[in-house]
C-alpha cells in the first residue's frame, strides 16, 4: 500500500522538477531576449520596453478556467463567443433599420468588427518595426504559460498524494 504512494510521489516529484527546469530555461531565455531588445532600443525616445509602452485597452487572448477540484487550465480566447455575443446584442426592432430610398428595401446597418485576434506585440510597433529579439522574448514567455498551469496542477496532485499517504499511514499531519 505504501509502495503505491511512494511510487506516485516520486514520479510526481520528478515531473515537478522537470517542469521547474523547463520554466527556468524559458524564463531566462525570455528575459535575455528582452534585455537584448531593450539594448537595441536604447536610443529611442521612451528607452526601454516596459509599462510605458503598454496598451491598457488591449483585450486578453488567454482565459484561465479554474475547476471545482482546484486544478486549472489556460485556454485561448476564441472569436466565436464574441460573434455570438455581438449578434445577440444587436437590436431586433426597426428603429435602427436603414431604408434604401431608391429600392425601398429595409436592411440592418452593418457592424464592422475586427474578427482576427491581435497579437499583443503590435502595441510596441508595426509589423516590421518590432525587433526580432522582442518577438523571441514573447515566444519564450508564451511557452511558460502552459508550464505554469502544469506546475500548479502537479503541485495539487502532490498535495493530494501526501494527504492520501497521511490517511493510509494514520499520520495526523506531516506538513
Amino acid at each position: 500500500m505504501h509502495d503505491k504512494h511512494y511510487d506516485q510521489l516520486v514520479s510526481l516529484l520528478a515531473k515537478y522538477d522537470t517542469l521547474l527546469d523547463q520554466l527556468q530555461q524559458y524564463l531566462s531565455m525570455g528575459y535575455y531576449n528582452l534585455s537584448r531588445a531593450n539594448y537595441h532600443n536604447k536610443d529611442a525616445i521612451r528607452g526601454y520596453y516596459g509599462q510605458d509602452y503598454w496598451d491598457a485597452t488591449y483585450p486578453g487572448t488567454k482565459l484561465v478556467d479554474i475547476k471545482q477540484d482546484g486544478t486549472f487550465s489556460i485556454d485561448q480566447v476564441s472569436n466565436d463567443s464574441n460573434d455570438k455575443k455581438g449578434a445577440s446584442d444587436m437590436p431586433t426592432n426597426t428603429e435602427n433599420v436603414l431604408r434604401n430610398r431608391s429600392e425601398g428595401i429595409l436592411r440592418q446597418p452593418e457592424i464592422e468588427r475586427n474578427l482576427k485576434p491581435k497579437d499583443p506585440i503590435y502595441m510596441f510597433g508595426g509589423l516590421l518595426s518590432v525587433p526580432s529579439s522582442l518577438r523571441q522574448s514573447q515566444s519564450a514567455f508564451q511557452r511558460c504559460i502552459p508550464l505554469i498551469s502544469e506546475l500548479v496542477n502537479c503541485r495539487k496532485a502532490l498535495l493530494d498524494c501526501l494527504d492520501g499517504y497521511e490517511k493510509s499511514a494514520g499520520i495526523s499531519n506531516i506538513r
